[in-house]
């Protein structure tokens, strides 16, 4: 699985970890405002009995967004190269494994890392991600 980026997004919209550093402002925001946008538009057309859309993908022939949001109210935005051979449960797991064993580990569990701040900076954190995509 090839990565371009992770993002990491809190309550309130605030970007506080992406995988590629050089990444600008502008574009978190700008991403974050599609997400929303795409939040709200799947809440509206979604049927009455299946109001779950905590989770979903946007696949274009360059990239692949995967978009998870979990009870604590942190956003995981994945962004991988497209693959026809895994599916919507495969990236969902995936998303699932790194919360379970990589942000609960490293962030949630770090005395060190205050998550209330603006950003995640932990290089620790960075190099068990890389290494957690590397074994995908």
């Amino acid at each position: 699985m090839l990565v371009y980026n992770l993002h990491i997004f809190d309550s309130k919209g605030r970007c506080l970890f992406s995988l590629n550093k050089d990444e600008k402002d502008d574009k978190k925001r700008l991403l974050y405002g599609f997400l929303y946008s795409m939040k709200s538009f799947a809440h509206r057309i979604t049927p009455v009995i299946i109001k779950d859309n905590t989770y979903f993908t946007y696949t274009t022939n360059c990239y692949q967004l995967i978009f998870m949001e979990m009870p604590t109210a942190i956003k995981f935005v994945l962004i991988v190269a497209p693959d026809a051979q895994r599916n919507n449960e495969f990236y969902k797991q995936i998303l699932k494994d790194m919360y379970r064993y990589v942000y609960s580990e490293y962030v949630v569990k770090n005395p060190i890392i205050d998550v209330n701040t603006n950003t995640i900076d932990s290089l620790l954190f960075r190099d068990k991600l890389v290494d957690f995509f590397n074994k995908v």
